[in-house]
């Protein structure tokens, strides 16, 4: 009664995968109409101009997300066997996947967020988005290390642990289909920036709160933190187990799907706290600010 269980569990993984990603594609387009209808209210209404000015920088936080989203559609054998790549080019793209998604869209999108939330209890500002776009910087040295180390460096002389980026999707296959996986080196460098990211998110956070009066601001600060602080250790344990358990079984397809949720987890957060809830409040106060005069779009266009 147990065959078909490697079928069935490749199955469920496969199909929570790809609804995890197209559900956070529909979010991410929500947050955009979010975005799009605060930036066509604000030139009617005097109140939203400077809530606004953060209109750029959310807007780029959402389209990281999006592409990073897309980006896990790169690592799935699926997509390998629609195009008939040949093992080169899906070796390749594995390659390719982790650079973008470990090295550059996630640690961009981290970057962003914790701006937002530093920014939250300053008063908006034009430079904000220069700022923003120059935060987005930091996450080259990330880049440009996973890139040496998977297109150029050798490795020879490190274990297979420690280099290798794909496997055999299915070995009795007469068809080349390879499943991508994550090497220890990559992981060692995602998991040194996200160590660093948390202490700074902990302690920006910290100084967040400690300004801020509102109670439900600081509700939603604490859980976005918890989140993230969460969030990122499970992500890197359970990518430098599925390095460390390269055992070609189903039930190892559950290491890097736990992976994957936990990064979608601070994506979806991100966008609810970040963008669609400060953004529908200033809506809202905005809407009734003829008629309760005491509460203005600017007390709502916090995180």
């Amino acid at each position: 009664m147990f065959v078909w269980l490697p079928v069935l569990l490749d199955s469920s993984v496969d199909v929570l995968t790809i609804s995890s990603v197209i559900a956070l594609l529909f979010l991410s387009s929500v947050s955009l109409f979010f975005i799009f209808q605060l930036r066509f209210r604000s030139k009617v209404s005097p109140k939203l101009h400077h809530f606004n000015s953060l209109w750029a920088i959310r807007f780029l936080l959402v389209i990281f997300i999006f592409l990073w989203s897309l980006s896990q559609l790169l690592r799935h054998p699926s997509f390998f066997t629609s195009l008939s790549l040949s093992l080169s080019s899906q070796v390749y793209f594995c390659k390719f996947h982790i650079v973008l998604s470990l090295g550059l869209l996630q640690p961009a999108f981290l970057v962003i967020l914790l701006y937002l939330v530093i920014v939250s209890i300053r008063k908006p500002n034009s430079k904000n988005s220069l700022c923003a776009v120059s935060l987005v910087l930091i996450v080259f040295p990330v880049v440009l290390l996973q890139s040496f180390f998977l297109f150029f460096w050798d490795g020879n002389q490190l274990p297979d642990i420690f280099v290798r980026s794909w496997s055999v999707a299915d070995p009795d296959s007469q068809n080349d289909v390879v499943s991508c996986t994550y090497p220890l080196i990559s992981i060692v460098i995602f998991g040194g920036f996200a160590m660093t990211y948390a202490v700074g998110f902990m302690v920006s956070s910290y100084r967040v709160v400690s300004l801020v009066i509102n109670k439900g601001l600081r509700r939603r600060i604490y859980f976005l933190t918890f989140v993230v602080l969460f969030s990122l250790a499970t992500e890197t344990v359970c990518l430098v187990f599925s390095a460390a358990w390269r055992m070609e079984t189903s039930i190892t397809g559950l290491i890097p799907l736990l992976a994957f949720l936990s990064a979608l987890l601070v994506a979806v957060a991100g966008e609810a706290i970040v963008v669609i809830r400060p953004i529908s409040d200033a809506l809202a106060a905005t809407g009734c600010s003829s008629q309760r005069g005491d509460y203005s779009s600017d007390q709502a266009a916090e995180v």
